[in-house]
């Protein structure tokens, strides 16, 4: 029987799915992140034949050998890296036949099963991504927490912070966050907390990882940590709308849907990010995503495997 192979590869996890021909799910697997501008290209295909092995072992499949894969990585957006990053999984041999694309085009053809439409991403960094029924291709934001990401998990981690020290320092409005912030980081006061984050190096997931803060303390009705939320929201919104209009400058219906660990998760943000859009363009239809991004990228390698052409 034949195999194909889904991976979504971003900078904290890579995540692998095994169908069959059938299309039914027959194994999943994980693996550390495997973004190549991060970890560099050979850490990255080490990564991806990782997660591609437990898949194929909880298929029962023996050899991970695939009939097709599809593999859709962060960090392969400019010409010269996806060539360098097809060019390494052409060496590994995984499959007869694959394709590398974008981790946002994977996400949005989990989401829509394939359909014309955009995704909003928000994990540690945020991108928008979308693609009409020509297959003409629009993105924005993804630029990185030092240029953008405007909403992702960085982002808000940040403004998190800051809220948190104006609110110690008396600078700011009282809120909860910053015994959030401390239980989390295991700190007692701002020194302990500075020493934390400056004393050594955390990744831009560690950091990211301070978010959640924000959500549970909005979630439980803290006034400042909703309001950091609502901001992140209508960030994430214009990056959406920005897509929609590149693609449909004419008002028409639209799919959009969400994804990473931020806007999968049910609660304010979710809820705000969703009535902004729609406030925003009415005739937007916002739906959860209807398979995970790694799942979609199985879905395009078994859609190249029946139609080749």
């Amino acid at each position: 029987m034949d195999f194909v192979l889904g991976i979504d590869g971003g900078a904290t996890t890579t995540k692998a799915v095994v169908l069959d021909a059938s299309g039914a799910v027959v194994g999943t697997g994980e693996a550390d992140g495997c973004n190549p501008l991060v970890c560099g290209f050979e850490a990255a295909g080490k990564q991806l034949v990782e997660a591609a092995r437990v898949a194929a072992e909880a298929a029962d499949m023996g050899l991970a050998y695939f009939a097709s894969a599809c593999y859709g990585l962060a960090g392969v957006g400019r010409a010269h890296d996806l060539k360098r990053m097809t060019d390494l999984l052409g060496q590994q041999g995984l499959a007869a036949v694959f394709e590398v694309d974008h981790d946002a085009a994977v996400a949005l053809y989990g989401a829509t099963a394939g359909e014309p439409g955009v995704i909003t991403i928000a994990g540690t960094g945020a991108i928008a991504f979308g693609i009409d029924a020509d297959g003409k291709r629009a993105r924005a934001d993804g630029w990185g927490r030092l240029m953008g990401d405007e909403g992702g998990g960085y982002d808000l981690a940040l403004r998190t912070l800051r809220a948190a020290a104006r609110s110690v320092e008396g600078r700011g409005p009282q809120t909860e966050l910053p015994d959030r912030i401390r239980q989390t980081t295991g700190t007692a006061d701002l020194d302990q907390l500075a020493t934390w984050l400056y004393s050594s190096y955390r990744s831009p997931a560690e950091i990211a990882s301070l978010a959640r803060c924000a959500l549970e303390a909005a979630e439980a009705g803290d006034s400042v940590a909703l309001a950091l939320v609502e901001e992140s929201a209508g960030r994430l919104a214009e990056t959406t709308l920005s897509v929609v209009r590149q693609l449909w400058p004419s008002p028409v219906r639209v799919t959009v849907s969400y994804g990473g660990t931020l806007l999968v998760r049910k609660g304010p943000l979710q809820r705000l990010f969703c009535d902004a859009v729609r406030e925003r363009i009415p005739q937007i239809e916002v739906q959860p995503p209807l398979h995970t991004a790694a799942h979609g990228a199985a879905l395009r390698a078994l859609a190249k495997l029946r139609d080749p052409g």
